[in-house]
């Protein structure tokens, strides 16, 4: 059963995934120069994201974590 669900929309039609608490799920959005890449996951029965900044198919450079943190809205 599904404990994440993404949904990526662009040029084309809108695609959604799901992962599981043992899966999570990660995606990554990028341009010329660098790439985002966002990560939910859950550990010890408490859902967290992490958001970094990753070089991009040879453009170089080193990752960096840019927010971590509990997957909670209040």
């Amino acid at each position: 059963m599904s404990h994440f669900y993404g949904v990526l929309s662009g040029l084309h039609k809108e695609v959604t995934r799901t992962g599981t608490r043992a899966s999570g799920v990660c995606t990554q959005v990028a341009g010329w120069h660098g790439a985002i890449q966002v990560k939910v996951f859950e550990r010890d029965g408490v859902d967290y994201f992490e958001v970094s900044l990753i070089p991009w198919q040879g453009s170089g450079g080193s990752s960096r974590q840019l927010a971590y943190g509990v997957l909670e809205c209040k």
